[in-house]
């Protein structure tokens, strides 16, 4: 048996490739799809939001992660930075506040890819056995090892974003092009439409999982230099994809044509409108390479979820927070892949059940946005913290608070009027973390006194 560590035998590319597999996601089609069919040109300037936004996200996630490059992110940067009890707990309360919340984009992710593959294999039975395959065979390829799991998500992700490319190119050259189609919808910053609101929502959702980047620190020979480089290939990869394909294909049709086409049950009526636009662009065969390439998307984005988040849990749970039989199981690592394959079997039992119970994607879409830009905050201040802690710098410092702000004010606007919706599931989780971080701590300081007791 070895030591509880992971090798390092993964660089850029492998980081790029992580970061592309989970955020060009069969969900993500849907919101890029839906973005421009209701915004129009207005969704590329929030696209181009998102990108920035996700840009600033990834110089201070990649200058944590090259610090403290340690599976476990939150909960590492937490205990590393702030020390103590307070960094531990506070990390245990972050780590797990992530950890939960992923369950609601990749309840999403699951149901977007299966409702696709229902429509290629063509079998009536339940959605949920096909949300448990895809579920499996995102989980196979990270048994053996990350570098055979990144092999698999970039063998896919050729095919992928080659569908992405050609149905968008083929829109642009298809003759029936016309920038008035994108144009014909004003351009608003707020309300139902705005592209601060709806809009941002929808884009930022297209870059979310670009943090799941961090959780391979441990495993990239190069940190310091490897990682920014590879967040920054993967944010240009899908920003242009995002554009290529949305504004090619939705400007060939006016907007009442295609709110129609994606609303139809052929659309499952907003939920997989990418099906709907592959057979309004090539028939059955458009519909089939649709479907293609969303199974695909989703095995590739639940390889790198099944690759990322059971580190979280492995790097959280070797620290030595949680005790008894099944936190020693998890924490142990295979002899011959070393990899935390129990963490990755347990984090499939947890994620599985509620993906299979909740089948609207857009709603769960944009509840991970919510935690998800709350999570931002949190690295925005850390990396200040660190360089405050460690050099006496106070303009990062400010930096991070600016960026702590920042993200509770874009949190307010996007989800304005929708707070009670998606703020409440929110609660759930946040509620879920912070009660088991003080059963946690309580625990520990109980065994601490036993201990001294036992002593005296």
């Amino acid at each position: 048996m070895t030591d509880n560590k992971l090798l390092k035998t993964l660089n850029s590319k492998d980081i790029a490739i992580a970061g592309i597999a989970v955020v060009v996601a069969a969900s993500s089609m849907v919101t890029d799809f839906t973005g421009f069919v209701e915004l129009g040109l207005g969704f590329a300037l929030s696209l181009l939001i998102g990108f920035l936004i996700h840009l600033a996200l990834g110089y201070s996630l990649s200058n944590l992660a090259s610090k403290y490059p340690k599976a476990g992110t939150l909960f590492n940067y937490s205990k590393e930075i702030i020390k103590g009890k307070k960094g531990t707990y506070m990390g245990l309360f972050l780590g797990l506040t992530f950890y939960m919340g992923v369950s609601f984009g990749i309840s999403a992710e699951a149901n977007a890819g299966a409702f696709a593959l229902k429509k290629l294999v063509g079998l009536e039975i339940p959605d949920m056995c096909y949300v448990l395959f895809l579920f499996l065979l995102g989980v196979i390829p990270n048994i053996f090892n990350v570098r055979t799991s990144a092999k698999v998500a970039g063998a896919i992700l050729i095919v992928m974003l080659a569908i992405r490319w050609y149905f968008g190119l083929k829109g642009f050259f298809s003759g029936q092009w016309d920038v008035h189609n994108l144009a014909d919808t004003p351009i608003l910053l707020w309300g139902d439409n705005g592209i601060l609101t709806k809009g941002l929502a929808l884009g930022i959702w297209t870059f979310v999982g670009i943090e799941f980047c961090a959780s391979f620190a441990e495993e990239v020979k190069n940190p310091k230099t490897m990682i920014f480089k590879g967040i920054l290939m993967a944010l240009l990869v899908i920003l242009s994809t995002s554009l290529i394909m949305g504004m090619g294909v939705i400007g060939t049709l006016p907007k009442t044509d295609w709110l129609a086409i994606v609303q139809s049950d052929l659309g499952c009526a907003g939920d997989c409108p990418q099906l709907a636009v592959g057979y309004q662009m090539m028939g059955n065969t458009g519909l089939w390479v649709m479907a293609l390439g969303s199974v695909l998307a989703t095995i590739s984005s639940l390889i790198v979820v099944f690759s990322a988040m059971p580190r979280l849990l492995f790097g959280i749970i070797r620290d030595g927070n949680f005790h008894g039989k099944l936190p020693i199981f998890i924490k142990r690592i295979n002899p011959r892949s070393h990899t935390p394959i129990n963490a990755i079997l347990i984090s499939l039992a947890l994620y599985v059940i509620p993906s299979m119970y909740s089948q609207h994607v857009g709603e769960w879409v944009i509840a991970a946005a919510y935690i998800g830009l709350m999570m931002y905050g949190c690295y925005h201040f850390y990396f200040g913290l660190s360089l405050y802690r460690h050099k006496g710098k106070i303009l990062p410092l400010i930096l991070g608070i600016i960026g702590v702000l920042l993200s509770g004010l874009t949190i307010f606007i996007v989800f304005y009027g929708a707070h009670s919706n998606y703020g409440l599931k929110t609660l759930w989780v946040l509620g879920a973390s912070l009660l088991i971080t003080l059963v946690l701590s309580h625990k520990r300081s109980s065994e601490k006194i036993r201990a001294k007791l036992h002593k005296s």
